[in-house]
């Protein structure tokens, strides 16, 4: 196991492609991750509505019934999970509805779990580094508030 990432983050996979899935998943709990798969957005519904709350989720853009883009747009505004994209489609103009709704990384496949892995670090560094702008920013609010109040 990887030092770096034999940490027991929480990754949640969602493609539509049982064989990408058995694979990444099984590539990404030999690294050390703790996986869980679902293979469509209703899965992931699922999954995230059992109380369970991933490190980051890895979506798939295109699947069937709702897309990618859906649950990423459900991610980024209800739950706030971090999620990042995998895709077969190099388009622009879904790449940049990716960045608008929040993700932290675009990858292209095929890709095998070794490939991903520095990608996932980074979107887990960046998650972290947002969560604790969101904590300052929630202090100085507070901080701001109380001084009003004390004058």
């Amino acid at each position: 196991m990887d030092p770096k990432t034999s940490n027991n983050k929480h990754l949640l996979l969602v493609d539509d492609d049982r064989l990408v899935l058995v694979t990444l998943a099984k590539g990404l709990s030999d690294k050390g991750y703790k996986t869980t798969t679902a293979n469509s957005v209703d899965d992931a519904e699922i999954v995230l509505s059992s109380g369970e709350r991933p490190d980051l989720v890895i979506i798939d853009v295109n699947m069937p019934g709702k897309n990618g883009l859906y649950l990423a747009k459900r991610l980024h505004s209800l739950d706030h999970v971090p999620f990042i994209f995998l895709s077969a489609y190099n388009d622009q103009s879904i790449v940049e509805r990716a960045a608008e709704y929040g993700a932290l990384g675009y990858l292209i496949k095929p890709i095998d779990s070794t490939q991903l892995i520095p990608t996932i670090e980074a979107a887990l560094a960046r998650a972290n580094e947002i969560e604790r702008l969101k904590n300052t920013e929630r202090d100085l609010q507070t901080a701001l508030y109380n001084e009003r109040l004390i004058r």
